[in-house]
């Protein structure tokens, strides 16, 4: 008897409740009014080449949790800096330079601005990607492991500067904060 009863009030709550979230989030979407908007302008950061870093630099950047690391402290990044022996400077996808998998991704795009929705598909997960002042990227990262289903986060990046005798680089980045929202599209949110 109870059973029953307390399983009428909830569905006199939650019909109620459901129906003003989507109210609320303007109807067409009731997951909306959750999703944080993309941030409205970009951030700059600077990562020093893994080949060359002290223990101190910042070598790979980790998209999930938006920072620089350093990869003797964490093994969650999504890309670094590498130089080849010729001298030529490289975005190395985690999975290019581990031992293990990761979905961490890049894929070359015409122009960060231009850039409104992450591509589904076309990453290198494996792989280093020759790298210029000017280039954009579409950035996938390694699985969220503090998020129930383990989902990933998608970026846009632009190299800003290459400085080949201080042996670091600097970039832009726009980050969507939520799970499997390929929308970077500044203060706009995606769908569920």
């Amino acid at each position: 008897m109870r059973y029953r009863t307390a399983s009428r009030t909830l569905r006199r709550c939650v019909g109620p409740a459901l129906l003003a979230i989507m109210i609320w989030s303007g109807c067409d979407d009731p997951f909306a009014g959750f999703l944080l908007p993309v941030p409205d302008e970009p951030e700059e950061e600077i990562l020093v080449d893994f080949r060359v870093a002290g223990l101190h630099d910042y070598t790979a950047f980790d998209v999930v949790r938006v920072r620089t690391v350093r990869t003797d402290q964490t093994g969650e990044w999504d890309f670094m800096l590498l130089t080849t022996e010729a001298g030529v400077p490289q975005l190395a996808v985690f999975g290019a330079v581990a031992a293990r998998t990761s979905e961490a991704g890049l894929t070359r795009v015409s122009s960060f601005e231009g850039l409104l929705e992450a591509p589904e598909e076309g990453y290198t997960h494996d792989a280093a990607l020759d790298i210029e002042v000017g280039d954009a990227f579409a950035v996938v990262s390694h699985r969220d492991p503090a998020i129930t289903g383990r989902c990933r986060h998608y970026a846009k990046i632009e190299i800003l500067d290459i400085d080949l005798v201080a042996n670091q680089m600097t970039f832009k980045h726009l980050i969507n904060p939520n799970c499997e929202d390929r929308v970077l599209e500044p203060g706009q949110h995606g769908d569920f």
